[in-house]
C-alpha cells in the first residue's frame, strides 16, 4: 500500500511539474512574440527618423537653412502672418 501512494504522489507531481513547464514554455513563447513586434515597431520608427534626418542633413548641406527654418516651424504649427495652410484629412 505505501509503494502505490508514493507511486502516486510522484505521479502527480511529475505532472504537475509537466503542466507549469508547458505554461511557462507557452508565456515565454507569448512574450517573444509581443518582444518581436515591439522590435519591429521601433525599427519603423529608426527608419522614419533616419529618413527624416538624411532630409534634413541635405538641407543643411544645400546651404538653405531658411528651408529648413520653414519646415520647422510648420511642424510647431506656425505660419507666415497671413499665410493659408490646408490640410488633407484624406491622409494622402
Amino acid at each position: 500500500m505505501k509503494r502505490s501512494v508514493k507511486s502516486v504522489i510522484i505521479k502527480a507531481s511529475a505532472g504537475l511539474f509537466i503542466c507549469y513547464v508547458l505554461f511557462t514554455l507557452v508565456s515565454l513563447q507569448v512574450s517573444i512574440a509581443q518582444k518581436k513586434h515591439e522590435i519591429a515597431d521601433l525599427e519603423a520608427q529608426i527608419n522614419d527618423q533616419q529618413i527624416a534626418n538624411e532630409e534634413t542633413e541635405k538641407i543643411l548641406s544645400d546651404g538653405d537653412r531658411e528651408e529648413l527654418i520653414r519646415r520647422f516651424a510648420e511642424n510647431q504649427g506656425y505660419a507666415y502672418q497671413g499665410e493659408k495652410i490646408f490640410i488633407s484629412e484624406a491622409g494622402n
